[in-house]
């Protein structure tokens, strides 16, 4: 079979399918059908309208989150690789969404005002936009607003209407963005699972401060010699030591002593991920052919200041993955 035969008979990867546009669709339906359910109840709930500092648009990122989360279901379970392809497709129908939910607004606002119904969308949506208030403070419900606690901007609305659309569309590609991080088999057309074996300390560990106090320590007995040296810890392994035996474990395809060694480190994971410094070894696999590889992870800092970074892969064999996770 010749290469062009051979990419022919592959399995096409299609930037998009039913599954992943009726997902993404109802996803987006149902948020938005929520929130016109709640402004019908109560038109000062307007979750698209929420800010912080004061003009980060955290409601219509959070809306949009929900609205395309769908996309992202979709694409993974029906093993649809997220390419910027999707993305761009995601994009349009999230900004036809964000209009469509302003155009039902509209309508139901005509029916009660005729008047608007002449003059069309477009003047409402203008009208609407150029009216919007923001109110600063922290009054509380209910309570009296002073008129320097409202902010007016007019036409100047509109760049935070844009910022409202733009926090839409970011959210909406979030979880399908996301997901297009995640391992993928190109031979199964299926997203590879993780599983991760340990964590070893490479750096320092941080100190721990106790609110108990503790007693002070009792001074050394007189009678010791003055050349007596404290006892001193067998060395133990480090964790480059360590992950290196496993690397050559799984290369042989020893799965036995693999398993043993795993399990003889695997309680220091817990304090070593409070290290400053630890690498980490797991295992990417197909689901469905067992193709895997061995990764190797170098972590670097807490909490926001974290870097991971790749350090080794090993491919390892199909049976000593089946032997790994069955």
């Amino acid at each position: 079979m010749t290469d062009t035969e051979a990419s022919l008979s592959a399995p096409k990867n299609p930037p998009f399918n039913l599954t992943v546009l009726g997902t993404g669709l109802l996803s987006t339906a149902l948020v938005l059908l929520t929130l016109y359910l709640l402004k019908r109840w109560d038109a000062d709930i307007d979750p698209m309208g929420w800010y912080v500092m004061p003009f980060i648009p955290v409601g219509a990122i959070l809306v949009g989150v929900g609205a395309g989360c769908g996309y992202g279901i979709g694409a993974y379970f029906s093993g649809i690789k997220v390419k910027w392809r999707m993305l761009t497709v995601v994009l349009i129908l999230q900004t036809a969404a964000y209009f469509a939910s302003h155009y039902i607004e509209y309508h139901d606002f005509a029916q009660t005002h005729p008047a608007w119904a002449a003059r069309g969308f477009v003047a409402y949506f203008d009208a609407m936009t150029r009216s919007l208030e923001f109110h600063i403070g922290h009054n509380r419900p209910g309570a009296p607003t002073s008129p320097s606690d409202i902010l007016k901007l007019g036409v100047w609305n509109y760049l935070l209407r844009g910022a409202e659309l733009l926090g839409f569309l970011v959210g909406g590609v979030f979880i399908p963005l996301v997901l297009s991080k995640k391992p993928y088999c190109e031979t199964c057309q299926v997203y590879q699972r993780q599983k991760e074996f340990l964590v070893l300390t490479l750096g320092i560990q941080p100190e721990v401060t106790k609110k108990k106090s503790t007693p002070p320590l009792p001074p050394p007995p007189e009678s010791l010699p003055l050349n007596t040296a404290a006892p001193t810890q067998p060395p133990t392994d480090t964790g480059l030591e360590i992950t290196h035996r496993l690397l050559e474990l799984a290369a042989a395809g020893d799965v036995t002593n693999f398993q043993t060694l795993v399990a003889e480190h695997k309680p220091r994971t817990k304090k070593a991920k409070k290290a400053t410094e630890r690498q980490g070894l797991q295992l990417r696999y197909c689901p469905i052919c067992k193709a895997g590889e061995l990764v190797v992870l170098r972590y670097t800092g807490q909490g926001q200041a974290l870097k991971t970074a790749t350090v080794e892969t090993l491919p390892v064999d199909a049976n000593w993955v089946v032997g790994m996770v069955g």
